[in-house]
This record gives structure tokens, C-alpha cells and sequence, in this order.
């Protein structure tokens, strides 16, 4: 699946800030795989290994970035901060990702999260997609689908996101 034409990008500047970001912690750029590591475990491995980190290059279909350049740069980016700062994939690994991905967009722009309606909606949809999929993992026992518009809904309307069976995979 690819995206649809109808998927329009959370935002175009945040996914260019994405791409920026992920080239200045990733220099020697990333790897791309359909069998990536899974694990802090397995990216600490593949990084020691390889000097890089390598992402999922599956179909990241209708994510909130709509763009598959931006979608491999921001798992990079991501899993780069799992790497550096030891952060487990649970949420509150994901949950200090998410502040850390905060923190980066923050100097990047110079604007603050609790001023700028700006900072502060790309702070929301990072939240939806890194921390909201532990919300519908509670409610549904599996991960939401990401690939159907899930971190856009759960933007919005979190309760709605959550209840909602359509995102069940």
C-alpha cells in the first residue's frame, strides 16, 4: 500500500524538519529493511555492527507524514533516540522519545510547544502516533494500524481513535 491520493501530509514543514532532523542525527544515513530490529536489543546490535540504524522499510501506506521519504526519516530519527538514550519500546520508552523528538523540534524552530499553536499541533500528532498506540493496545489487546490514518484520528478525537475497531490489525 502506498499512499492514497487522498492522504494529505499532518503538515509539509514538519515533514521536512523530520527529514532534517533525522540527517543530522543519522550523517552517515540509515538503513532500510523489511526485517529491521524490533528490539533496543536489536538496534543497539545493528548499530554497533553496521555505524547506522536501519528502519522498517515496509508500506507505511496513509501514516500522518504521507510521504515515504519523511516516514523513513522520522523512524530513523525515532529510533535513533531509542539508541542514544536506551529507551525501551514501551510507553514510557515512546513517551520519552516523544518528549526528546519535542526537545529537537523546539531548538530546530526556536518556538515553544506550550506557546506556538504550531509546535503545539506537531507535539500533538508525535503523541498520537508514539503514545497513543499504547492507549488502543489496552482497549484492543494489538497495535493500531497505523497505515489507515489511526495518529491523524487519535489527533483529533483520542476517545474515538481508541474505540474505534477499523484500526485493529
Amino acid at each position: 500500500m502506498t499512499c492514497t491520493a487522498n492522504c494529505k501530509p499532518f503538515d509539509p514543514v514538519l515533514n521536512r524538519a523530520i527529514i532534517y532532523l533525522a540527517s543530522r542525527v543519522c550523517p552517515q544515513g540509515w538503513d532500510a529493511s523489511p526485517d529491521a530490529p524490533g528490539t533496543l536489543e536489536e538496534v543497539d546490535q545493528y548499530t554497533s555492527k553496521y555505524g547506522k540504524i536501519c528502519v522498517w522499510d515496509g508500506d507505511y501506506g496513509d501514516s500522518f507524514l504521507c510521504d515515504r521519504e519523511a516516514d523513513l526519516a522520522f523512524a530513523a530519527w525515532h529510533d535513533w533516540h531509542h539508541h542514544v538514550g536506551c529507551l525501551t519500546f514501551d510507553r514510557a520508552g515512546e513517551t520519552e522519545a516523544w518528549r526528546r523528538h519535542v526537545v529537537d523540534l523546539e531548538r530546530l524552530t526556536g518556538e515553544s510547544a506550550q506557546v506556538s499553536p504550531r509546535m503545539a499541533a506537531w507535539a500533538g500528532i508525535l503523541y498520537a502516533r508514539l503514545v497513543g498506540q499504547f492507549d488502543y493496545r489496552d482497549v484492543w489487546g494489538c497495535d493500531p494500524d497505523f497505515t489507515k490514518g489511526f495518529s491523524q484520528h487519535y489527533y483529533r478525537d483520542p476517545l474515538g481513535a481508541i474505540s474505534d475497531p477499523k484500526y485493529r490489525t
